[in-house]
C-alpha cells in the first residue's frame, strides 16, 4: 500500500465458491474480528473492494501504472466503517436501535463505533445512534444481540438484517 504498486493474485470467493484472478491497487490492510483483508480498486470489479487475506495466494507485485484512491475515499474505510463490507452504495447516515437495560450495560461497556450516542430511558433500556455507513458486519452484530436489540432506524437496514436470517 505504502509503495503504491498494483498487486495480482487468486481470490477463492465463499459466495461464489470459486477463484478469480484479481489485480488490485491497495489502499488498505484492515485487520477485523482477528482476521486481515486488504482495500483497494479491483481491476475486475471496476470498484472499490475488500479480499481476505486467509484466501489469496500467488501474489506478485506488478510492474504498471498504479490507480491512486482519493484520500476521503481511504478516510471513510478507517472512519465511517464498522467492518470491512459495506452494503453497496451505501452512505454514512444515523442508525439507530433500541437496546434492552443488559444490552445498554454492553455498550456503555464496549463502544461499538466512535459516534456512539446513548439515551438512556427510564426503564434502563436506551436508544443509541451511530454516525455510519452501513456494513454487513454491522447488520450481523445485531443480529447476534438476539432481542436486546432493534433496529429502528433507517427501515431499509432493518429490513436488509432480518434477510441475513432467510
Amino acid at each position: 500500500c505504502n509503495e503504491k504498486k498494483p498487486v495480482s493474485f487468486i481470490h477463492f470467493s465463499y459466495k461464489k465458491r470459486k477463484f478469480n484472478h484479481i489485480i488490485i491497487h491497495p489502499f488498505l490492510i484492515k485487520e477485523f474480528d482477528n482476521r486481515w483483508y486488504i482495500i483497494g480498486y479491483s481491476e475486475l470489479h471496476r470498484n472499490t473492494r475488500t479480499f481476505g487475506l486467509d484466501r489469496i495466494s500467488e501474489p506478485l507485485l506488478l510492474k504498471r501504472s498504479f490507480v491512486n484512491t482519493d484520500i476521503e475515499h481511504v478516510q471513510k474505510y478507517l472512519h465511517d466503517v464498522y467492518g470491512v463490507f459495506p452494503i453497496p452504495k451505501s452512505k454514512k447516515e444515523t442508525i439507530e436501535i433500541q437496546v434492552s437495560q443488559l444490552g445498554t450495560h454492553y455498550f456503555q461497556a464496549y463502544p461499538l463505533h466512535q459516534s456512539q450516542k446513548i439515551t438512556k430511558n427510564s426503564d434502563g433500556s436506551s436508544i443509541i445512534t451511530f454516525e455510519i455507513i452501513p456494513s454487513v458486519e454491522l447488520a450481523r452484530f445485531f443480529l447476534s444481540q438476539g432481542r436486546h436489540v432493534e433496529i429502528l432506524k433507517p427501515s431499509w437496514f432493518n429490513l436488509f438484517t432480518k434477510e441475513l436470517t432467510e
